[in-house]
This record gives structure tokens, sequence and C-alpha cells, in this order.
């Protein structure tokens, strides 16, 4: 029998510089917008702190657009902290977030 299978949601990981230095960092978390509000996001986030736990790092890090709330949201739920805002002329407002491992 043949499997229907569809990718849904993303997300990278990797140790990048950032302003503080070199930090395990997420990014590129996406989920297709059908499938959003379902908890693939949060299912995303656990998953990728499993594989940074044997990274044996104190803390994990993101950044988030300061305009983009329903993002805001589910990284706050998922115990992330605002760690500062970032405002560039060249690039829209984001903010810093970290998450205690």
């Amino acid at each position: 029998a043949a499997i229907d299978r569809q990718i849904v949601g993303t997300l990278e990981i990797s140790f990048r510089y950032i302003s503080i230095g070199r930090v395990p960092y997420l990014f590129n978390l996406a989920v297709h917008p059908q499938w959003r509000r379902q908890g693939i996001g949060t299912k995303l986030l656990t998953a990728s702190e499993r594989i940074i736990a044997d990274w044996h790092v104190p803390y994990l890090y993101l950044h988030v657009l300061a305009d983009n709330l329903p993002a805001q949201q589910l990284y706050f739920r998922s115990g992330f902290v605002c760690l500062h805002k970032e405002k560039r002329w060249f690039r829209p407002a984001r903010l810093l977030l970290r998450k205690a491992l």
C-alpha cells in the first residue's frame, strides 16, 4: 500500500554567531498554513531540545520578528524569555529569545 507523505513543518538548529557570541540557535521554524495551530510547532521545538540536550549547553537562542505575535506566543508558551529587542535601520525589529535547558 502506498503511503501519502508530505512535509508540514521544518526547523533548523546549529551553533551560530550572534550578538552575544557563538550559541545553540534555532532558525527557520515554519509550519504549512494548513497545519498551523495543531501542535506541530511545539513538537518541532521539543524534538530540537532533545537533540540540543546532547550538546550539553545551558541555553538555546532564537530571534523572532517583533511584530510576529503568533510565533512569540508559541515561543513564550514553550519557555523562552525575551533578552532584548534589536532594531536596526536596515531590517525589521526583532527579539532575541533564550530558553534554559
